[in-house]
């Protein structure tokens, strides 16, 4: 082989490497087996369609319908401390605050408590909430809490996708047009795929 044909050997070989660097560093993130799902009634909704959309990956749905942050936080405790003594705090995704709207208690200090043990994991997605009828202060008030808090937490990723989605979507489309909170089938469905997408993103 001659120096150009050398050369361009060369070249192909470290352009392939590159491309194998590239795809590496870029490559969606696993979903850890026995990732906890943590919410209300929204998220448990969603079970279904998150325990399909995960297939093997046996996720968890820890999710109380009513519950606010603080109703939340003891049972968050007690799964992580188990989680803890086995080795398995790999993954959680966390969708709360729509009681704390709903019951006028966006500024509960149970935000940063949950966020805390959140941070445990190593990698932690925090979805925003979406416009809620009647209560758009108080959402904007919890969302502004959620971002300015996870500036403390670097294992916490804070994503907007859902709140985007329910707010750019037409009436009844991915919620119900009677609450304007709780997630119709389109929507439950949409919401584990981005519950999905959102760790392979960032975590």
């Amino acid at each position: 082989m001659d120096q150009s044909g050398v050369r361009i050997a060369a070249a192909v070989v470290v352009v392939a490497a590159l491309a194998v660097g590239i795809w590496f560093w870029q490559r969606p993130a696993p979903i850890a087996p026995g990732i906890l799902f943590v919410g209300d009634s929204v998220t448990y909704m969603s079970a279904g369609q998150l325990d399909e959309e995960m297939r093997s990956d046996d996720p968890k749905v820890l999710a109380r319908i009513g519950f606010k942050s603080a109703d939340m936080l003891p049972l968050l405790e007690q799964d992580v401390a188990r989680r803890e003594e086995q080795g398995q705090l790999k993954q959680v995704a966390v969708l709360v605050g729509y009681n704390d709207v709903l019951q006028h208690q966006p500024d509960s200090p149970a935000l940063e408590e949950v966020m805390a043990l959140a941070d445990r994991f190593d990698c932690a997605v925090w979805l925003t909430l979406p416009e809620v009828p009647l209560r758009e202060r108080e959402v904007t008030l919890w969302n502004q809490r959620v971002e300015d808090a996870a500036r403390s937490y670097r294992h916490v990723h804070v994503v907007d996708d859902w709140s985007k989605a329910v707010n750019e979507a037409p009436a009844g489309e991915l919620v119900q047009r009677k609450d304007g909170v709780h997630p119709t089938a389109a929507g439950a469905r949409r919401l584990s795929e981005i519950y999905t997408e959102a760790v392979h993103r960032v975590c």
